[in-house]
Formats: C-alpha cells, sequence, structure tokens
C-alpha cells in the first residue's frame, strides 16, 4: 500500500508511505530483515474506496468523480489517500490493460449519507 501524505497534487518530492500487511510469522523477525522498519497498528476507517483496472493515468478521471461523489453525498476527506496495488504492473506485457489499483479516501466520521459512487 501507498500512504500519501501531500495536501495537494505534486509532480515531484512527494511524501509517500509504503504499507505491507505481516503475518504473524513474518512480524516476528521483522526487525532482523527490516532493521530501519516502524510498525504501526492502523485502527479501522470508513472509507470511500474504488478500483482501477488500468493505466495509473487514468487516476485523475477516478478523482474527478470520488470529488463529485463526495460533494453530492455531503461527504468530507479526513487524512491521507490510500493506494493498494493488487498485482504488480511489471507483471503485466506489453498491453493497455494496466494492473489493478484500489484506492481509499478516508471520510470524516461526521459525513452525510453512503451511495455507491
Amino acid at each position: 500500500m501507498a500512504v500519501y501524505h501531500d495536501k495537494e497534487f505534486k509532480e515531484e518530492n512527494v511524501l509517500i508511505e509504503v504499507q505491507v500487511v505481516l503475518t504473524e510469522a513474518e512480524l516476528s523477525n521483522v526487525h532482523l530483515r527490516m532493521p530501519t522498519s516502524t510498525i504501526k497498528w492502523l485502527p479501522a476507517k470508513t472509507v470511500a474506496s474504488v478500483k482501477l483496472q488500468g493505466k495509473p493515468e487514468e487516476m485523475t478521471e477516478v478523482n474527478t468523480r470520488v470529488a463529485e461523489w463526495l460533494e453530492a453525498n455531503q461527504q468530507k476527506l479526513k487524512g491521507a489517500i490510500v493506494n493498494m496495488y493488487h498485482g504488480s504492473f511489471s507483471h503485466i506485457p506489453n498491453t493497455d490493460e494496466g494492473g489493478t489499483t484500489e484506492r481509499c479516501y478516508p471520510l470524516s466520521e461526521e459525513g452525510g449519507k453512503h451511495n455507491e459512487i
């Protein structure tokens, strides 16, 4: 997973946090393999979640649609947007299909109604 901490879109010097899910076995020796890692437990959140099967460039349209949905449903963002990459773009042959990215937009608990995007 990738968490984007910048408040606005940036082309360069983007502050990104990379996260992975660990099993109990992996957790027991994570500091041996990754001595500079920090382990965090993340609380559950209510999010607007969108899965994109395609190229990363198509995420601009997804962001626009989500912004429209947020406004129509009286929702407000609260926290950093998270991307989860299902598979890898490097494993896809030279096609225009791209990979699958799930983007989670954390919602304020004071939001309005929750309808499908």
